[in-house]
């Protein structure tokens, strides 16, 4: 099956490319809702969110970027507002000291102080990408945690390259600023 036919299947609203579109992407889209709010339940709830909304408005899609990313684009942008929309859930946000810790990542050192070394670091390298202003948080995960090109990621925020490059080197200067004023607490 050609990207075109499943493209068709999905604007005439046909079973089998809704299913194929769940079972290709369920995944990248939990685990792009899952690093913004960072709790399975929000983030299994955001997934079906998505993907009715994806089911909804199918017809936008015209085709210019893959699949995934549209899909990733509406994740952001629904996992973005689950967060602005719930003030209880900022506050729990900044008061946890373990934000970004992976759940479930084997961690293969036998060494307990390198252990708890390389998780004072993360933790401090994840505080510092979490006092980022939105847009540069944003490029910054996507471009590092998530792992898109510089394209993706100008496709999935709708903004151009230079944009994204501009404002990755901004995250960068603020987070190497931060990370030394942590350092030197």
């Amino acid at each position: 099956m050609s990207s075109s036919e499943f493209i068709r299947g999905l604007q005439n609203q046909e079973t089998w490319a809704f299913e194929e579109l769940y079972r290709c992407h369920k995944e990248l889209v939990y685990n792009t809702a899952f690093r913004y709010v960072k709790n399975n339940n929000d983030a299994e709830e955001l997934t079906q969110d998505v993907f009715v909304t994806a089911i909804r408005k199918i017809h936008q899609f015209n085709g210019g970027s893959k699949v995934g990313t549209w899909l990733v684009s509406i994740t952001i942008n629904k996992s973005i507002n689950f967060l602005k929309g719930v003030e209880k859930y900022r506050h729990y946000l900044n008061n946890r000291s373990d934000i970004g810790e992976e759940q479930n990542q084997p961690i293969e050192l036998t060494d307990p102080s390198s252990l708890i070394e390389l998780k004072e670091t993360k933790k401090m390298l994840f505080r510092a990408i979490k006092g980022l202003p939105d847009k540069q948080k944003t490029v910054f995960t996507l471009r590092y945690i998530e792992e898109l090109s510089q394209l993706e990621t100008a496709e999935v925020l709708g903004i151009s390259i230079g944009a994204v490059e501009s404002l990755v080197h901004r995250a960068k200067i603020k987070l190497k600023i931060r990370l030394q004023d942590q350092h030197n607490i």
